[in-house]
């Protein structure tokens, strides 16, 4: 309800559009940030969803790091990790082994 009265419907008819998801593409990093990808307008819901579909979508990650980093790093390359608890998102950790590239 609260989407509808930001998004009236003469004004952004795919907010109110069952067939287009109303509007809502894609969650990302679902174990992470949980950020929403949502298309105001049918041209921008059909652009990004060709382009997640395609691939061609890319992330670009701002890190906090607990700790201490060498002031010449620019990439950190470690795999990634996550366990689903029920009822919390845990938060992403970089395992002693396992895990998915970052």
């Amino acid at each position: 309800r609260f989407l509808a009265a930001q998004l009236p419907e003469r004004v952004w008819p795919l907010a109110a559009d069952a067939g287009g998801h109303f509007g809502f593409l894609h969650r990302l990093d679902v174990p992470n940030s949980g950020l929403v990808v949502v298309a105001k307008s049918y041209e921008a819901y059909y652009d990004l969803a060709l382009q997640l579909n395609s691939g061609d979508v890319t992330r670009d990650y701002l890190i906090l790091c607990h700790g201490w980093l060498p002031p010449d790093s620019h990439e950190v390359v470690a795999p990634l990790s996550f366990e689903f608890r029920r009822g919390a998102a845990p938060p992403s950790r970089v395992p002693d082994i396992g895990g998915k590239p970052s």
